[in-house]
């Protein structure tokens, strides 16, 4: 089970809540659980691979996200560039804390013989291929 499906529930109306300020950015109540959710969605589907989050091969990975949000969140279609971008920073800070965690050293230097598997922790999301 992906850490993202305890959102939905059969049987259960699947639009939470969610209450944005006058910026378009989400507040409580439901800010927090969304921000939650897009992370495990970007965590999910988007590989850590990519550098440039402008990528059009990720057009189809950003639209997965997207359309899941919609069917999950009370969400219109004039947030879709903040959720988005907060996918990009997710995705970002993600990765960041994979190499300070496992690959870098406590100077910030690539470690000379870095673990040649994923943790175990991301294992399902993070294959060998991708981590070496």
């Amino acid at each position: 089970m992906d850490e993202y499906d305890v959102w939905k529930v059969e049987g259960q109306p699947s639009h939470h809540m969610v209450s944005w300020n006058a910026k378009g950015q989400p507040i409580e109540p439901g800010g927090t659980n969304f921000i939650s959710y897009l992370g495990s969605m970007v965590r999910a589907n988007v590989p850590i691979t990519y550098d440039d989050w402008k990528d059009s091969s990720l057009d189809a990975y950003k639209e997965i996200i997207w359309n899941d949000i919609q069917l999950t969140f009370n969400v219109d279609t004039c947030c879709k560039t903040f959720v988005l971008r907060k996918a990009e920073l997710l995705l970002r800070s993600f990765r960041t804390s994979l190499a300070h965690k496992y690959l870098k050293d406590d100077k910030g230097d690539y470690l000379e013989n870095p673990p040649i598997q994923p943790p175990a922790k991301y294992a399902s999301i993070v294959s060998e291929d991708i981590w070496r």
